[in-house]
């Protein structure tokens, strides 16, 4: 006969399903975009991490980490940081942000130079 627990004994773990995550696509272009962008019109408009953080309501570590792109955010999160420095979030958003003359600075070091894989110069 199979032995029953005791009120007192515990049933061993079974292991947990392990449950398969769809990954979403790489986002890091845009990150950095935005991340840039961001970083910006944050200057533009005079305002610190720690002078957003107080009118956002968002950590300045994680406004640290958004101007650094270093994870994904949500639209609220945006809207939110957009508004604050009185920029829509589309334009936040363009790749190819052109300021007072300046041209705009693409990522050299994601380009390659055909086969060889040594960096296009700068």
């Amino acid at each position: 006969m199979e032995k029953e627990l005791a009120s007192t004994e515990i049933a061993p773990k079974s292991a947990l399903p392990v449950r398969l995550q769809k990954r979403a696509p790489d986002s890091q272009p845009e990150r950095e975009i935005f991340a840039r962008n961001f970083r910006t019109a944050r200057i533009e408009a005079g305002l610190s991490q720690r002078d957003l953080a107080q009118q956002t309501g968002i950590a300045q570590a994680h406004i640290s980490e958004v101007e650094n792109a270093m994870h994904n955010i949500g639209i609220d999160t945006m809207v939110k940081l957009a508004q604050a420095v009185k920029k829509p979030v589309f334009e936040l958003l363009r790749p190819n942000r052109v300021r007072d003359g300046e041209l705009p600075r693409q990522c050299a070091h994601r380009r390659l130079s055909g086969r060889t894989g040594l960096r296009h110069p700068t």
